[in-house]
């Protein structure tokens, strides 16, 4: 039973370092792609931060554009396309 409980909290502190490492690969992306205003593609995320799977890579654009900072479009050869939300200062 011991053991069946230690690999359950192993699971959760592994998900919940994921989860960490996500939202602040999320905030780097925000930082460095922010002003971008012709957009940038996951590619250039990929290229930007290498020491990052796809898979954070993935996670972390879907969150930045589930927190606003990002629109997401699908360009005409399949690929997705990022773009800052920029909001006016009146809103």
């Amino acid at each position: 039973m011991t053991d069946d409980y230690d690999e359950m909290q192993r699971k959760r502190e592994r998900a919940r370092r994921y989860l960490i490492s996500v939202a602040e690969l999320n905030q780097l992306i925000v930082r460095e792609f922010k002003s971008s205003t012709d957009g940038f593609s996951e590619q250039d995320v990929v290229d930007r931060f290498p020491e990052h799977s796809l898979q954070q890579i993935r996670d972390a654009l879907e969150s930045a554009v589930e927190d606003e900072y990002f629109r997401v479009t699908t360009r005409d050869d399949g690929s997705l396309w990022y773009t800052p939300i920029i909001y006016d200062e009146w809103d």
